[in-house]
């Protein structure tokens, strides 16, 4: 698929936030995880999709 560009455009099309996920981009909610403050969290899905769920 990463040698194939129009491929990777009908994907990156298909994303509200016209991108793919970078590791950047899903640090945030690791570190949430591994902190105290997920101490309360629990039987929670957390999307982390590029707004795709809310398209």
């Amino acid at each position: 698929m990463q040698k194939d560009p129009i491929g990777w455009q009908k994907i990156i099309d298909n994303i509200p936030l016209k991108r793919v996920g970078h590791p950047d981009d899903y640090a945030g909610i690791v570190v949430l995880l591994a902190s105290d403050a997920s101490s309360w969290m629990t039987g929670v899905t957390i999307a982390c999709d590029g707004e795709k769920t809310i398209s």
